[in-house]
């Protein structure tokens, strides 16, 4: 992978990118996140979802 990317991978942040948690983010102008999920088998789906004031956006 660090080939491919011309780089090196910081295993370490790597893995914050593959749990089932969002990293902490501020909100935009609009106030809505897209959501993705991706199974196992490579299949992907997006939903835009409206961000509710004073919702949590990071644990």
């Amino acid at each position: 992978m660090e080939r491919a990317l011309k780089g090196t991978l910081d295993e370490e942040r790597f893995e914050m990118l593959t749990g089932q948690e969002s990293l902490p983010f501020e909100a935009g102008n609009h106030k809505k996140a897209a959501v993705k999920v991706i199974d196992q088998r490579g299949n992907e789906v997006m939903k835009v979802v409206e961000l509710s004031r004073g919702a949590r956006l990071a644990p």
